[in-house]
């Protein structure tokens, strides 16, 4: 797992930060804004490979289907990552946003209405803060409508993403990001939760 904010980290320890009732890092050291690029990062498959709109959701199951009934899945530990950042204390001082340059958005923002955080059963749309940079641009542009959404700077971001070019390039505005190649995965969110802990201006 790599993490780059201006530099690059690798082979570093993974420090086993638990995302529910840790408390070795307090509200101080969490990101103000955690980002999340959505296909292959929040979900499978990617937009593009599905056949896309009118999505359902089956009322029984919850599975949530394009036209030719191909499933689209939030992956396993985001769930838990969501229900952290909704509902934890530890994140009450933390927004939640998504950037994605999927050339599909009105596809991605029926599937983030569709689907469903597990246990604490909410629409993916209301853990997320900003939706709005979701369109084919390049990741900096989506990171400068955040920054000016949310007034919280680069330096207070946490970013996840399965494309190397997408981490080196708003790594180079100093945001913390966290090369993610299989999807989210808890490693991932805690070698990010440390990497920004490593890389605060607190901490330096």
């Amino acid at each position: 797992v790599e993490a780059t904010h201006a530099c690059w980290f690798r082979n570093s320890p993974c420090h086993p930060l638990s995302i529910i009732g840790n408390h070795t890092m307090n509200k101080s050291n969490r990101p103000k804004l955690v980002v999340f690029d959505l296909d292959f990062t929040v979900w499978y498959p990617e937009m593009y490979e599905l056949e896309g709109a009118p999505f359902k959701k089956c009322s029984r199951t919850g599975r949530v289907t394009d036209r030719d009934n191909e499933e689209v899945q939030i992956f396993d530990d985001m769930h838990e990552i969501f229900k952290a950042l909704h509902t934890s204390d530890e994140f009450e001082n933390t927004k939640v946003a998504v950037a994605s340059s999927t050339t599909y958005p009105e596809w991605a923002r029926e599937c983030m209405r569709l689907l469903h955080v597990q246990d604490i059963d909410v629409a993916l749309e209301t853990v997320i803060h900003y939706r709005q940079a979701i369109y084919p641009r390049n990741k900096k542009v989506h990171f400068n409508e955040l920054r000016e959404a949310s007034g919280i700077d680069f330096k207070d971001m946490l970013f996840f993403d399965n494309e190397r070019y997408n981490i080196r390039e708003v790594g180079e505005l100093g945001v913390t990001c966290v090369y993610c190649p299989d999807g989210m995965s808890m490693e991932h969110w805690e070698r990010g939760l440390d990497a920004f802990h490593q890389m605060s201006p607190q901490n330096d």
